[in-house]
């Protein structure tokens, strides 16, 4: 009967996403605007402030954004366009931390390679797995350091060096922060297979940690990516569901919605949603470059 049973979940969780066919009319008719109307009628956002700390308000029913021609549009500010001169100009004398899962490593390997030129790895003396980390990358042409390392146990890869290991609270109390830090984190991935009581007292360990480190260093930009959804096959939908992970996320927008005009948000599970490739629980590089965009805002508005 076990047996039989896990058969038949397996087939439930087969497939997440089925393809709906259109209905209706296939054209849209646009008019003018009606220059009566008192709401923005726009679509390319341009009449939105520019995103900044606060920008993003968690408890907002409204949609994160949307893309448009491969473009990532938010709903509650104007992003900015960086190309690698802006790029550089606007990490010029910062620090980057990412700290997290693989989706958060993810941001870090997009830089090393959109910035290969001038930004190069430099391991630190004790380099454990490269999944893992400590890793730490430095442009010293543009003066800034780029590093990433895992949040701590559970950690679901081969094998990692405990000496490493470091939780996100413990890495902001310890951190040399100042008005040039920019510190990034995620949390979930490896967490969907612990209860959550678990999972809501670390997250509440770590907004106190964030709260203490801008009592010292009020400047420090934080910012907290999201979670996303993920590619499943045999039974990983019951040890890695999506609607768990969904669940997760939306308890860590619980805890934080009372802080979320002091912190920036990337909301990449709107855009894993509202995007047409296929579920990876490493989205592809459209996502992250959007991501990543939204990061280069909060830092340079």
């Amino acid at each position: 009967m076990v047996d039989v049973g896990c058969h038949i979940l397996v087939y439930l969780f087969y497939r997440q996403k089925m393809p709906l066919a259109a209905q209706g009319v296939n054209f849209v008719t646009v008019t003018e605007r009606d220059k009566n109307l008192t709401t923005p009628g726009h679509c390319y956002n341009d009449e939105l402030p520019p995103c900044s700390i606060g920008s993003h308000n968690l408890s907002a029913p409204l949609a994160a954004g949307f893309f448009l021609k491969a473009q990532w549009y938010s709903n509650f500010c104007r992003l900015g366009n960086f190309a690698i001169p802006e790029t550089l100009k606007c990490l010029s004398n910062k620090n980057l931390y990412f700290h997290g899962d693989s989706t958060a490593r993810q941001y870090y390997e997009y830089l090393l390679k959109v910035l290969k030129s001038t930004l190069k790895p430099n391991p630190p003396t004790k380099q454990s797995n490269w999944k893992v980390g400590p890793s730490l990358a430095e442009d010293k042409v543009n003066n800034f350091t780029v590093h990433y390392r895992h949040h701590g146990y559970p950690i679901r890869n081969n094998w990692t060096d405990a000496s490493e290991v470091q939780y996100i609270e413990e890495a902001l109390d310890t951190l040399e922060a100042t008005s040039d830090t920019i510190y990034m984190f995620t949390i979930w991935a490896h967490l969907t297979t612990v209860d959550m009581s678990f999972y809501e007292h670390r997250v509440k360990r770590i907004k106190a940690a964030v709260e203490r480190l801008h009592r010292r260093s009020p400047g420090t930009l934080v910012v907290i990516k999201s979670a996303n959804t993920r590619k499943h096959s045999g039974t990983s939908s019951l040890t890695a569901s999506d609607w768990y992970a969904r669940e997760l996320d939306l308890k860590l927008r619980e805890i934080f919605k009372g802080y979320d005009k002091k912190i920036g948000f990337i909301d990449q599970w709107s855009m894993v949603v509202g995007c047409s490739n296929k579920d990876a629980v490493h989205p592809g590089e459209g996502i992250i470059k959007s991501g990543m965009r939204i990061l280069l805002s909060y830092i340079c508005p």
